[in-house]
Order: structure tokens, then C-alpha cells, then sequence
């Protein structure tokens, strides 16, 4: 049985704004959880949110196996990403 996923207004905002190489690339991503999201995404470190690596982009989503949901609920380039481990400047 498959997932549904749903794209909340700022992740697809986000992919409008994307170029079309990348939007091609980060929409098949999201095809591929409707059958499998476990062999994609990554557990978020105490904040009960899922990430998955899409080329230069990361998706920020939920996951309810339960229910057998996925909500995007944003999508970042990995430079910018909150997720993404910070380097200090000495």
C-alpha cells in the first residue's frame, strides 16, 4: 500500500522557485516516498522530522507510518539548511 504525501504552500512555493533541472530531479524524490519513504529519508535528531538528501536540496518532512503519510513540510538547499551541522570560525 502506498504513502500519501502532501506538500505544505512553503515547500511548494519552494519548488517553483527552483530551476528546472533541480525541479525534475527533487519531484522524482518525491514520486519515489509515495512507495518507500524509510529507504530515503533520515531521522531529524530529537525533533521527530524526517530529512532526505535530494542533490543539492534537502526535503524536511513527517512521517506517519501509521497512517502511511508524508508531509513535505519544506525545502531547502543544502547551503542553506537549518539542519545542517554549523562550522565555527576560529
Amino acid at each position: 500500500m502506498a504513502y500519501e504525501v502532501t506538500v505544505r504552500r512553503a515547500a511548494k512555493e519552494a519548488l517553483d522557485r527552483m530551476p528546472e533541472r533541480a525541479f525534475r530531479v527533487v519531484s522524482g524524490a518525491v514520486r519515489s516516498l509515495r512507495e518507500d519513504p524509510t529507504l530515503l529519508v533520515h531521522k531529524l535528531a530529537d525533533s521527530g522530522l524526517w530529512r532526505a538528501r535530494v542533490g543539492r536540496y534537502r526535503l524536511i518532512c513527517s512521517l506517519d507510518n501509521e497512517a502511511r503519510t508524508v508531509t513535505i513540510l519544506a525545502l531547502t538547499s543544502r547551503k542553506e539548511d537549518p539542519a545542517a551541522p554549523r562550522q565555527t570560525r576560529r
